[in-house]
């Protein structure tokens, strides 16, 4: 359930067992219920994957691990270093 919202109406379809699969298969990706993933489809709410949100965390993990190799193998560029970095952790 979300945020104080209580569900109480059923909206029901039939959907071929390829098309059940595949919604399966999506809001397992999304690391949602069917019955959430189906719910933010209808709306139009944004949905982003877990898959996206790791590969977001590793790449400024890795991003970060670069800063600090620039930061003590080139100091002269510690300004530019300092807007990328801001920019990175957003």
């Amino acid at each position: 359930m979300g945020k104080g919202r209580v569900y109480t109406e059923v909206a029901k379809c039939r959907v071929t067992p390829e098309q059940m699969a595949q919604i399966e298969k999506d809001a397992e990706a999304y690391g949602k219920s069917v019955a959430g993933y189906i719910r933010d489809r209808l709306t139009g709410r944004r949905i982003q994957a877990k898959t996206d949100q790791q590969m977001l965390a590793e790449l400024r993990r890795i991003g970060q691990g670069i800063i600090k190799h620039w930061r003590v193998n080139a100091p002269e560029l510690a300004d530019a270093i300092d807007r990328l970095a801001d920019r990175i952790n957003r």
